[in-house]
């Protein structure tokens, strides 16, 4: 993250006291500011709470049936086998020119 200054003015026109907010990672001088930012929320507290939620949501039947419909359903390859062939005949023709 980055330290961003507040540039926020008051009604007649003065502005406010420099006020930084967010904070830096991995710098510790942004524009002559020290960066003190602390993470609030430890990462791996974090991450153990997407695991859960992603293996309650592998394990439910509903998302299963819907990964399985999606895996199996085919798409028309047609068209786009079509085009190819016509940029082959005319990558042909050009080394034919060449």
């Amino acid at each position: 993250m980055y330290c961003n200054k507040s540039i926020k003015r008051k009604k007649d026109g003065t502005e406010y006291k420099d006020f930084y907010y967010y904070g830096c990672k991995h710098r510790t001088m942004t524009r002559g500011h020290k960066c003190d930012y602390k993470r609030q929320i430890r990462e791996e507290l974090l991450d153990d709470a997407v695991a859960e939620i992603i293996i309650k949501l592998v394990g439910n039947p509903k998302f299963a049936a819907m990964m399985q419909e999606k895996i199996n359903s085919k798409a028309d390859t047609a068209a786009i086998d079509g085009e190819l062939a016509a940029y082959e005949k005319q990558l042909r023709q050009y080394y034919s020119v060449k």
